[in-house]
C-alpha cells in the first residue's frame, strides 16, 4: 500500500478528472505542518486573499527554516511531499498564501494556518 507521496507522484488526473477528495485534503493539511517562509503572503496584510504559487517554496535557502521538526525522518518526508506537489500535474498550479502562525511556550500553544487556493485546477 502507497502513501500520500505515492499518490502525488502517480495520480495525475485533474481535478475535473478526479474531484477534490479526502486523499487531498489530507495531503494539504500535511503540508500545513511545513514552517512557511518570509515569501508567502501573511494573514490580513492584503484587502484580498493573497497566495503565492506553491512552486515558489522550493527555495533551498529557506529548508532549514522550513522543516525544523525534530525528527529528521518527518522534516525529510515533508520535503518529499512538497517537492512532489510541486512536480504534479495535478497540484503545480496550487497557490498558497494568508499563512498565520503562533507559538506561545508559557501556554505550550502552537497554532498555524494558510489558504491554499485550487484556482483552475478546479476544472
Amino acid at each position: 500500500m502507497g502513501n500520500i507521496v505515492d499518490y502525488v507522484r502517480t495520480d495525475f488526473r485533474t481535478f475535473a478528472e478526479h474531484p477534490f477528495s479526502a486523499v487531498d485534503s489530507l495531503l494539504l493539511s500535511e503540508l500545513s505542518y511545513i514552517r512557511l517562509p518570509l515569501v508567502v503572503p501573511v494573514f490580513g496584510a492584503a484587502r484580498s486573499i493573497d497566495t503565492i504559487a506553491l512552486t515558489g517554496l522550493l527555495r533551498a535557502e529557506d529548508f532549514p527554516m522550513m522543516f525544523a521538526a525534530d525528527s529528521q525522518q518527518v522534516n525529510s518526508a515533508r520535503l518529499d511531499l512538497l517537492v512532489a506537489v510541486a512536480e504534479s500535474p495535478r497540484f503545480r498550479g496550487l497557490r498558497v498564501g494568508e499563512y498565520i502562525q503562533r507559538d506561545d511556550v508559557d501556554r505550550e500553544q502552537q497554532f498555524a494556518a494558510m489558504t491554499f487556493d485550487l484556482g483552475e485546477l478546479r476544472g
